[in-house]
């Protein structure tokens, strides 16, 4: 009785619900759905088990749940609902009427769940749900279509989070059976048409199956065809089929697909009336494939339509359609660059703007479309040259990056956009910063780009444009290499009937120019201008970019022509330089590139033909340049020049004041500006001074001339780069460099022997001074304890990353590139850290010459007591030497009319020579490349065999040497010959020679034929010195060794692999050693296969002096490279060159060619005795040529033997090498005496040579 009663009482709680649910469709009233789940919760609760309608209660008691949860969003009644849908199908039975219902609503349920929560297992339950629904109809049943067009729906949703094929076919499956059975009536079958051809898109997105979307557009086509004449749904329709249709034409690069695509998209725009709700959205989805086919065609048609579509697409209300403002701008811009009307990019900035102002800046968009108004600020400038335009197109960008997540797709363009801002400035203001961090932007934009992106072309492209602009300032070759590799890969990937690809083209045929101009690689020339003929066949007339490629190619011919002196290709060249100017605006900001490129090719062709009328075309041309050309731009210094030379030329031919007066204040205007590169300014400060020097001698503005001229010359090895790449600038500009030795020339013959000082200090030996600068003690602590630990600490920074910067090899991959660049633009950031503390500190009272290269007087100020420095200076017109002694205020001229640089370099010239037959290699860099020893030699390289040569040639070397040198200065001091007998040492000099003296024995020039002999030895003990600001720094910083570090650390390694063993090292370092344990000096040996490279550096730390017995290898390629070989591997100069001793004393280099130097950098004294004295070594005793293994035992036992012998008394362990000049002076009297006067005899101890003080 119990359960009939529950029964009837729950059947009365059921029926009560389910009206109550009723009654809230209607109501919607809380109390209403609250009243119905209460009521049926009842009903079910109270219902025995074996009620056979519990799961039917079950179910609307799960749906007045359901309905609540879309009431209030409440999760809790959501999930409570499909709990009970669950136990509501457990619990049915066969047949059971409503079990279909229920089944769709828990599908409808889940679903609802899984859009609100993203869990995957609830959109698998509802699709399984919807299927068993679906299953439970009767054939023919009329809501089969609908319920399996919804399946289909649910299964794409599940394919798209999944990626799993078994999803998207079985979508396909569903949705091909829902059109086989859908009724034809009211458009359905074009809806299910449209849903499975973008289940074929999804296919196709997945498995780039092309069958897959070509299935798509046929069954978009067929949904078009079956839909009812102007179904409201038949502009979208369209709208799919468009985007298919695009789809396929980026593809395939099939044009006639992207025009059935804008067909269609046309009807759709005819479909939708005035005034729809999307007609604004049909008018954007147009204009956006117009521009796609416009940036393929470069149709002008297409984009100005574009234009128009967009304006009326944003006339009904402006501040609602903010992406249909964003497309206009963008459409603006691009038809600027078709037609480089202005108005549209003011308008296009105008329009963005407001889109930037309309959007959020939380929104995703936002960087995107700052880095869009930015990219637009920068074309601005392109055009304006208005330097707040580019300042304000890099602000935008650094301001997108920012903002911009890092795995947002839009990364890659922000990053690009930023990249050319900071080009654009860089070409104006010449800022190395820009360029640099330019190219690290644009190569992170690469670096995260997809291969399949199709803007990576575009990225490359403007990367390769990055490195071209740098190498226009560096002339560094893996610049340009770089560059051109990257245009190759642009263009290469580019689709080829882009309308973009004339653009890859030209920029890889002008890298190619560029490469042509540093190698004279005739191919690249030839191939750059296959490409940009190419290019310009694809380019339209009334393209904004024909004239730059008229420029290019005029730039390309003019290159052609100098290689080939063919004068088809000037004219020409001049010919499209001319047509590029007629199409440029007298506003454009390329005009002064455009004339200056005109006044290049008259220049050229009046090289080849001399008709005056071609020069006179350059000068005015290039006038018009100088004028167009803002000041403070990067351009300006080297027009100037051009102009001065021009001018110069003209001045030569016709002998106009007026030319020689205009080139000399060009000269000067390009030689002050504060932008352009430090090669141009080196060649118009050069040019300057040559010209007032020449015709105006007496004028006082030659001695400034000559000043900026050498000042100038430092600023080619800059602090910002590696100490290789400063020898190679200078090694690739001494021809435009004005020598030193010709400005100190100038002084003599102005009477001006302390400008002769200041020049020749300030224009030789620049790597090493920047050494020497950066370790200089500075003298502010007492000022300013803190500023002058920043000069300290920022100088061993500067030094570190100027040694140990990695170099670029083609092979490098892209990350260790970018790695590359950031250390690169770190060393910069450290330069101009450098520059900025300096000019702070000069601003001090009182520090105005801080750390500036010294007066003459600051440099006479720290002389050695022992004897004179000797300056020798030769110059094509004049030879002079000029002595510096303590006391003397000023320097002693000594002119030396009887010698010459061309008897110099003839002298080096027949030294070389003979070095060579005697096996002895070449001085002053050879070329050799070799690194095999003779075996009785210490060298590094393989000879010829000897051959029979006149023996007198380096006697009458010598005696030359002695007459016309060496004799006069020595009369000129007052020194006389010193008595053998005499215990009293001759007095010392220290030589400084420059140009090809350098590679010449100074120390052993004399007469050694005949009865009457004398020679520099029998008067002076002789040093040398790479310059007086090494020696004169030495004597200012000199401070005692500790004594704990004092001693000498020997070496022996005969038996280095790939040379031939010297087996006479270990007799001498036994000797040294056993010698040195005897005098009860602090020594220690290693030698062999116990001694590793870093081990020797270690003992370089240990002990203040050193003894290397060894091969060594001068590298004629690299000077830097040169090394001692040890049998575990290489000590290299620039490995020595890293070190700061501050406890240094003695270096005694018993190897070959170690003071050998390098022929090209005859100044710079790259060897490595001079790097022994950048490390710290007070004094070096190196070789000249390949030394003998027979007597180089006995003269390093004989020097050892007088140290030793002299040493101080109560000197301790300690090892003193202040009389090391002595010492060497010595041993080799002493081989003297052993040897004849000989031409091999000479040679044989000639070669030793003592450095420092």
């Amino acid at each position: 009785m119990d359960n009939e009663k529950n029964l009837e009482i729950a059947t009365e709680l059921h029926t009560c619900g389910v009206s109550l649910r009723d009654q809230f469709e209607e109501t919607m009233s809380v109390d209403d759905i609250r009243e119905s789940i209460e009521a049926l919760q009842r009903a079910v609760d109270l219902s025995p088990e074996d009620n056979a309608g519990l799961s039917t209660w079950i179910g609307d008691l799960a749906t007045s749940l359901w309905y609540r949860s879309n009431q209030s969003g409440e999760l809790l009644d959501l999930n409570e609902a499909i709990s009970a849908y669950r136990r509501a199908i457990s619990l049915s039975s066969p047949g059971q009427p409503d079990i279909q219902v229920i089944l769709r609503n828990l599908g409808k349920a889940l679903e609802a769940r899984f859009e609100e929560y993203d869990d995957l297992t609830d959109l698998a339950e509802s699709i399984d749900a919807n299927e068993r629904a679906i299953n439970l109809y009767p054939e023919g049943h009329p809501h089969i279509p609908l319920e399996l067009q919804s399946l289909g729906i649910q299964l794409q949703f599940l394919f798209m989070e999944t990626d799993d094929d078994v999803d998207i076919n079985k979508a396909i499956s569903v949705q091909q059976r829902a059109f086989q059975v859908s009724a034809d009536d009211a458009g359905f079958p074009m809806s299910i048409l449209n849903d499975l051809g973008h289940s074929f898109l999804l296919r196709f997105e997945y498995t780039e199956d092309m069958a897959d979307l070509t299935e798509a557009i046929t069954t978009q086509k067929n949904a078009i065809n079956v839909a009812p004449v102007n179904h409201k749904s038949l502009p979208s329709a369209l709208n799919n089929l468009a985007t298919f249709l695009e789809t396929r034409s980026k593809r395939t690069g099939n044009l006639s697909d992207l025009a059935e695509a804008i067909l269609a998209k046309r009807r759709a725009v005819e479909l939708t009336s005035e005034g729809h709700e999307h007609r604004s959205t049909v008018l954007q989805s147009l204009a956006v494939s117009l521009r796609s086919r416009h940036q393929l065609t470069g149709a002008l048609s297409d984009i100005t339509e574009a234009v128009s579509l967009l304006r009326d697409a944003i006339k009904p209300n402006t501040d609602e359609h903010r992406s249909i403002l964003n497309e206009l701008g963008v459409t603006l811009k691009h038809r600027f660059e078709r037609t480089s009307n202005l108005e549209d990019l003011t308008e296009a900035i105008s329009v963005k703007r407001r889109v930037v102002t309309l959007t959020p800046r939380d929104h995703d968009l936002f960087p995107s479309l700052l880095s869009s108004l930015g990219e637009c600020y920068a074309s601005l400038f392109a055009r304006t040259g208005e330097p707040a335009d580019i300042s304000k197109a890099i602000s935008l960008n650094r301001e997108a990056v920012d903002l911009v997540s890092q795995d947002d797709e839009f990364l890659p363009i922000i990053l690009n956009n930023l990249g050319i801002g900071l080009q654009y400035r860089f070409r104006a203001t010449g800022d190395l910063c820009d360029i640099g961090e330019s190219i690290s932007t644009l190569q992170k934009a690469v670096d995260i780009s997809p291969n399949d992106d199709p803007q990576l072309p575009g990225y490359l492209s403007t990367l390769g444009t990055a490195y071209q602009s740098r190498f226009d300032c560096s002339d560094d070759l893996a610049d340009i290499t770089e560059a051109v590799a990257l245009h190759e890969k642009a263009a290469a990937i580019a689709p080829t009937d882009s309308a973009e690809h004339p653009t890859w083209l030209s920029n890889l045929a002008s890298a190619l120019g560029q490469r042509f101009q540093l190698t004279h690689d005739l191919p690249d020339v030839t191939v750059a201008v296959s490409a940009l003929r190419r290019a310009m066949e694809h380019t339209p007339e009334g393209s904004a970019s024909l004239p730059t490629l008229l420029g290019n190619l005029g730039r390309l011919l003019a290159s052609a022509f100098v290689s080939t002196r063919s004068l088809c290709y000037i004219t020409e060249a001049i010919s499209h330089h001319q047509r590029a100017l007629s199409l440029t605006p007298v506003s454009d900001a390329s005009l002064h590139t455009r004339l200056n490129n005109l006044g290049h090719s008259f220049s050229s062709r009046f090289d080849h033909t001399r008709d005056k009328s071609d020069l006179d075309q350059a000068i005015s041309a290039t006038e018009q340049a100088v004028n167009c050309t803002p000041d403070g731009h990067a351009a300006l210094p080297i027009r100037l020049f051009n102009l001065a030379a021009w001018l110069t030329v003209r001045f030569e031919l016709s002998g106009s004041p007026d030319d020689l007066e205009n080139s000399i204040v060009h000269a000067r205007r390009s030689a002050t500006c504060v932008s352009g590169s430090p090669r141009v300014r080196v060649s118009s400060s050069s040019l300057w001074a040559l010209n007032l020097y020449g015709h105006y001698p007496h004028s006082p503005e030659v001695v400034t001339a000559f000043d900026a001229a050498m000042s100038s010359v430092a600023l080619l090895a800059g602090l910002d780069q590696t100490l290789q790449r400063r020898y190679a600038r200078l090694q690739d500009h001494a021809a435009v460099t004005l020598s030193p030795l010709k400005a100190a020339a100038a002084a003599f013959n102005l009477g001006r022997t302390d400008k002769a000082v200041e020049w020749l200090e300030q224009g030789r030996c620049l790597v090493w001074n920047q050494v020497n600068l950066l370790r200089t003690e500075v003298d502010l602590h007492i000022h300013d304890e803190h500023l002058a630990k920043q000069v300290t600490d920022l100088a061993e920074r500067l030094e570190k990353a100027g040694a140990s910067q990695g170099q670029w090899r083609s092979d490098m991959g892209l990350s260790e590139k970018i790695s590359l660049e950031i250390e690169t633009a770190a060393h910069l950031r450290l330069s101009n850290d450098w520059d900025r503390l300096l000019a702070r500190i000069r601003a001090m009272p009182g520090f105005e010459s801080f750390l500036r290269p010294s007066p003459c007087t600051a440099l006479l100020k720290y002389l050695p007591d022992s004897g004179p420095i000797v300056l020798i200076n030769v110059d094509e017109h004049r030879c002079d030497a000029l002595a510096l002694l303590v006391g003397h205020e000023n320097p002693l001229h000594i002119p030396l009319p009887n010698f010459s640089l061309k008897v110099a370099k003839d002298y080096h010239s027949r030294l070389t020579k003979r070095l060579v037959a005697h096996d002895l290699r070449a001085p002053g860099g050879s070329g050799d490349s070799g690194e095999i020893a003779l075996e009785t030699e210490r060298g590094g390289g393989l000879y010829g065999r000897k051959r029979v040569v006149d023996r007198s040639a380096t006697h009458e070397i010598l005696r030359g040497l002695w007459v016309c040198v060496v004799k006069p200065i020595l009369d000129c001091l007052n020194f006389e010959k010193v008595d053998p007998a005499s215990e009293m040492p001759p007095p010392r000099v220290w030589w400084c020679p420059t140009g090809p003296l350098m590679f010449l024995p100074i120390h052993a020039a004399g007469v050694y034929e005949g009865v009457e002999t004398e020679c520099t030895l029998d008067y002076v003990v002789s040093s040398y010195t790479p310059s007086l600001g090494a020696l004169a720094s030495r004597l200012a910083n000199d401070r005692p060794i500790d004594e704990g570090i004092s001693g000498l650390f020997l070496t022996s390694q005969p038996k280095a692999p790939g040379t031939v063993t010297i087996s006479g090292t270990t007799e001498e370092v036994n000797s040294i050693h056993a010698m040195g344990l005897a005098a009860g000096v602090r020594v220690s040996k290693l030698e062999g296969d116990s001694l590793t490279v870093d081990g020797c550096l270690q003992n370089m730390e240990e002990f203040s002096s050193i003894h290397l017995a060894c091969h060594a290898f001068q590298h004629a390629e690299d000077p830097l490279r040169s090394r001692f070989r040890f049998h575990n591997g290489f000590l290299e100069l620039d490995q020595i060159i890293q070190r700061n001793l501050k406890n240094a004393d003695l270096a005694f280099l018993s190897a070959c060619q170690t003071s050998a130097g390098h022929k090209s950098l005859s100044d710079e004294a790259v060897h490595l005795a001079a790097g022994m004295l950048a490390a710290g070594y007070r004094r070096v005793v190196a070789t000249m040529w390949t030394i003998s293994d027979r007597h180089a035992p006995a003269v390093a036992k004989d020097f050892y033997q007088y140290l030793w012998s002299h040493r101080k008394e109560g000197s301790g362990s300690g090892f003193d090498g202040s009389l090391s000049a002595q010492a060497l002076h010595r041993s080799l009297q002493q081989l003297r005496e052993r040897l004849d006067d000989s031409e091999r005899s000479l040679l044989t101890w000639a070669a030793y040579v003592h450095y420092g003080y």
